[in-house]
């Protein structure tokens, strides 16, 4: 025992030392490129399902953030049966505006922005009822969720810290971690600034429910994390390119815009017990303008942050899912369809 925890000591000092000598594009951290075969599960077309926002899976079942009047979406692809969990409205069981999905255990969970709610659906019960729970409201929005037990952790708009925690049981609140920043920038105290800047940041927790991980769609940062007795525990911030903005300034309002040649970063993330999965983007709006999030790179670390395995995608992907029961990547390939695809790592 003595000799293993050594062993994780050594690790995360290298690769803490190593977080100063990243490589601007993530692709260089790798040593080399690999090739991805990818098997078609449907085409999603043919459900009316373009290009969905979110996913999750478990076994052969899918689940989906769709948009316009279906807001979630639950897709057998054995029976090829499409199931409207939640349309988008202000009744009962609907939803005006939703986070990503998040899987935890045989739970869906996503938080209603808007009506500061957490919505937890038993997936093992086809008969289950969503249960809904009040979120506190004296924060700003909610982008991302993800469950450990009790405790709830979040991102959005935070300016105490980067995630928001809030343990279910007794109702408390606690903020944990720092808004990644690059060396001299001016905004190293302005946490206002930098949530607006972070925004859009997508979680994703182990299925044993031990780290999480932080991406951000804008930038080249990727803020891994370890779940200890209810209480966060950084392990490590890999800062490969930080997001280029225009700042606007109204009283205490910020305005922030992404620079039209912005490298943008990891638009999506998964995770197993053992790895992060994440699809990079490295585009820029005006190279790609409404195709930015079509990311050609399926990257893979460790939870320490080590490089695994680079793979570059012959039809770019969009989203991705892990799925435990059958330890699978999934994801939304975007071809001529929107396509439901199985990855096969090699």
């Amino acid at each position: 025992m003595k000799r293993k925890i050594v062993f994780y000591l050594l690790m995360f000092t290298f690769y803490s030392c190593e977080s100063d000598h990243l490589p601007l594009c993530p692709i260089d951290y790798f040593n080399g490129l690999e090739v991805m075969k990818a098997e078609l599960v449907c085409c999603l077309d043919s459900f009316d399902i373009y290009n969905p926002c979110s996913l999750a899976c478990s076994g052969d079942s899918f689940f989906m953030q769709g948009d316009g009047i279906e807001v979630l979406l639950k897709l057998n692809t054995v029976e090829r049966l499409k199931e409207l969990i939640a349309a988008k409205g202000n009744g009962p069981d609907e939803f005006l505006n939703i986070t990503n999905l998040s899987l935890v255990g045989e739970s869906l969970i996503l938080a209603e922005c808007n009506k500061k709610k957490l919505v937890e659906l038993d997936i093992s019960d086809p008969e289950a009822d969503m249960e809904v729970i009040d979120l506190p409201h004296e924060y700003g929005a909610f982008t991302s969720v993800i469950m450990n037990d009790n405790l709830l952790v979040a991102t959005g708009l935070f300016e105490p810290g980067r995630y928001l925690c809030y343990d279910l049981a007794d109702k408390s609140v606690s903020f944990a971690g720092n808004y990644p920043r690059e060396k001299g920038s001016n905004r190293k105290n302005n946490n206002i600034l930098a949530s607006n800047i972070y925004l859009s940041s997508k979680l994703a927790v182990s299925p044993d429910l031990g780290h999480f991980v932080c991406v951000h769609y804008n930038s080249g940062t990727i803020d891994i994390n370890r779940i200890t007795n209810d209480s966060i525990v950084n392990v490590r911030l890999l800062d490969f390119h930080y997001p280029k903005t225009v700042e606007r300034r109204k009283g205490n309002d910020f305005q922030v815009a992404i620079k039209g040649d912005n490298v943008n970063g990891f638009f999506d993330v998964a995770a197993s017990d053992n790895y992060i999965y994440t699809i990079y983007s490295g585009k820029t709006f005006k190279e790609a303008g409404t195709k930015l999030s079509y990311c050609d790179y399926l990257m893979v670390f460790d939870w320490f942050g080590g490089p695994v395995a680079c793979y570059n995608m012959d039809i770019p992907l969009s989203r991705i899912a892990y799925n435990q029961e059958d330890n699978t990547l999934y994801g939304i390939g975007i071809n001529n369809n929107t396509e439901l695809l199985k990855l096969i790592l090699q």
